[in-house]
């Protein structure tokens, strides 16, 4: 039987999904402001709380739980796009954000939020391994999109 994942009662009829955090919730804790979401609303923005999301999930978050909860619908394309660039910006492990990059291509989320990701970690990322993924991975998502920017880096090395 399904527990509410904010009171742990068996739910006894129909179990709600948060359309923000992606949690089973009862009856009674169904709306996010009854279960305490970890999302914060601002006009029609919505903005992950990275930090508020690790305590309240109680555990830390690696690139292989977002991969696994964007591929079982646990996370929309724009929560694991957020996170995965999260990773990216916040780690000093260049292996972690490998594992972002790569985890950008494996779940074929081509946006121009993606592009944008990919970009910047191919300027700005001091690590070559890390740039050189981003290159490729660059090259194969966004090949006429990137054409300039792979120019220009080619011409500045």
């Amino acid at each position: 039987m399904t527990k509410c994942f904010y009171c742990n009662k068996e739910i006894q009829k129909i179990p709600f999904r948060c359309k923000y955090c992606g949690k089973t919730y009862c009856h009674v804790h169904r709306l996010p402001e009854n279960h305490e979401c970890n999302y914060f609303f601002q006009g029609e923005f919505e903005t992950i709380l990275y930090q508020d999301t690790l305590e309240f999930m109680n555990k830390n978050l690696s690139v292989a739980d977002v991969y696994h909860y964007f591929t079982t619908k646990e996370y929309t394309e724009d929560q694991t796009i957020d996170l995965l660039e999260y990773f990216i910006e916040n780690n000093d492990d260049p292996d972690i954000r490998i594992l972002s990059l790569e985890a950008l291509k494996l779940l074929s989320l081509n946006k121009d939020k993606v592009f944008n990701i990919l970009e910047s970690s191919v300027l700005s990322d001091e690590n070559s391994r890390v740039k050189k993924v981003g290159i490729e991975i660059l090259k194969e998502i966004f090949p006429k999109k990137s054409e300039d920017i792979l120019k220009w880096i080619k011409h500045t090395e």
